[in-house]
């Protein structure tokens, strides 16, 4: 089992503020839950404007809200569980291998819903994950993240980027 953890925390390197993702480029926030209660998702855009980019969270101005694919990434750790022989839940997970405050429950992503306006994508923190549509005006968790340098270089064949801010 130890060696499985090895394995897992591999793709991450940590700083004392962030989580870089070797396997997708992206830098997160490495505290999952800096706004303590959910918010949100209008209150989400205004807390990672007024608080982590214009006071240059770890040295940055362009932290954003996830896209609900960013949010899948972590789901690779149910992969893992297969090939590796026992069960990971994310959240135990997300927290082992150096993530902190990770809750159980909603995040928020950046990513609208297809039919409805209003309603964006949510990524439920539980066993498996899960895709939620919500209303703007629910109250979900925030973990903001940045395209970091090497997510262009990862990325570099990609010709449609699209990013959506709150």
């Amino acid at each position: 089992r130890k060696k499985a953890w090895v394995k897992l925390n591999s793709r991450f390197i940590f700083s004392d503020l962030t989580a870089r993702d070797t396997e997708t480029g992206l830098e997160w926030v490495r505290d999952a839950n800096l706004t303590v209660l959910p918010v949100n998702w209008l209150e989400a855009g205004e807390f990672i404007k007024n608080n982590l980019n214009d006071k240059l969270f770890a040295g940055y101005s362009d932290w954003i809200l996830p896209t609900i694919e960013n949010l899948r990434s972590f789901e690779y750790q149910n992969e893992l569980s297969i090939e590796l022989n026992f069960h990971i839940d994310i959240v135990d997970f997300l927290k082992e291998i150096g993530f902190e405050n990770v809750q159980e429950g909603c995040y928020w992503s950046s990513t609208p819903d297809s039919k409805y306006q209003r309603i964006y994508l949510a990524y439920e923190m539980k066993p498996y994950g899960g895709i939620r549509h919500n209303l703007i005006s629910q109250k979900s968790h925030i973990w903001p993240v940045r395209l970091g340098v090497d997510y262009y270089q990862l990325h570099k064949n990609t010709k449609n980027l699209v990013i959506y801010l709150p």
